[in-house]
């Protein structure tokens, strides 16, 4: 893969932020790799995510569509811009709600850097464990923020034939949802 897509991330067409857990994407040729990338880009891909959140979403499914671009005060975040950001939309549904927290799931539409972590900082539901846009302490011990890359959906690159692949929840995210149930 060394001379497949970009030099720094050789044949990486979907990638995670540190501290996410699950599914991601490499090709090994070239076709592979702008073909994925094409899918991307189209918005053809299905990219499903879990995630805890801090605080309880009231409503059983929304959207958040806000713009996003590089936060001036800190370049490691990003911020909901509208004049200045790009377009950025995440779906959700929650799947369980506990007295403190909501378990849901995601589809993102665009793939911006942080978007997940970003959208749900600005609706004031912070993803548990991710002290960059959440409080810098949290109650429950969680080994690192609670967000999950579970299902992803493309074209298979060669053959046209669809594909789906899902991810289990990670032991720690499991420990936390026994903890939040219990």
């Amino acid at each position: 893969m060394a001379d497949v897509g970009e030099k720094t991330r050789p044949g990486i067409v979907h990638r995670l932020d540190k501290d996410t857990s699950g599914l991601l994407v490499c090709a090994k040729t070239e076709r592979a790799y702008l073909s994925l990338k094409s899918q991307i880009a189209g918005r053809v891909v299905t990219k499903k995510y879990r995630a805890i959140v801090r605080g309880v979403i009231k409503e059983d499914s929304g959207e958040i569509n806000a713009p996003l671009a590089p936060d001036k005060k800190n370049g490691k975040k990003r911020r909901v811009d509208y004049e200045n950001g790009k377009e950025a939309i995440t779906l959700y549904e929650v799947l369980k709600r506990f007295k403190n927290h909501s378990y849901v799931e995601i589809t993102i539409k665009t793939g911006r850097t942080h978007q997940i972590r970003a959208h749900f900082s600005h609706i004031n539901k912070p993803v548990l464990g991710d002290t960059l846009y959440g409080p810098k302490k949290c109650q429950i011990k969680t080994g690192g923020q609670i967000l999950h890359s579970q299902t992803l959906g493309f074209s298979h690159p060669a053959t046209s034939e669809p594909m789906e692949f899902t991810a289990p929840l990670p032991p720690y995210f499991a420990r936390v949802l026994q903890i939040l149930e219990s």
